[in-house]
């Protein structure tokens, strides 16, 4: 029976003081937040950058500064379109009939002016 018991006791897990256990989950845990911190803190450098400065405008000409020669028409041809960055709409502050249009599309107006 004595070796049944010394086998048994082979068997045994040796436990070290508790604190020992916790000095080893506490170095997992400081490697974690230290880990933890750096991404926080490089996202945090990221977001904060400052913006890079713009560009600086390019130098405008005419025809006839970019040819050497006076142009043609006097101004420049060209092909597009045009989107307008602000879109207004206008109601009557009355019901009615209209009976006349003072102006055309795209015509800028001011407050008041009788449209």
């Amino acid at each position: 029976m004595n070796e049944k018991s010394d086998l048994l006791k082979s068997l045994r897990i040796e436990r070290g003081p508790a604190g020992a256990q916790a000095d080893g989950a506490g170095l997992g845990g400081l490697v974690v937040v230290g880990a933890l911190a750096l991404v926080i803190g490089a996202a945090l450098a990221w977001f904060l950058k400052p913006a890079s400065p713009a560009p600086a405008p390019a130098p405008t000409q005419t025809a006839a500064q970019a040819t050497g020669r006076p142009a043609a028409s006097g101004g420049l041809v060209a092909s597009g379109y045009v989107v307008a960055r602000r879109k207004a709409t206008v109601a009557a502050e009355v019901t009615g009939r209209l009976t006349e249009v003072r102006i055309e599309e795209g015509q800028q107006v001011r407050r008041g002016e009788v449209l």
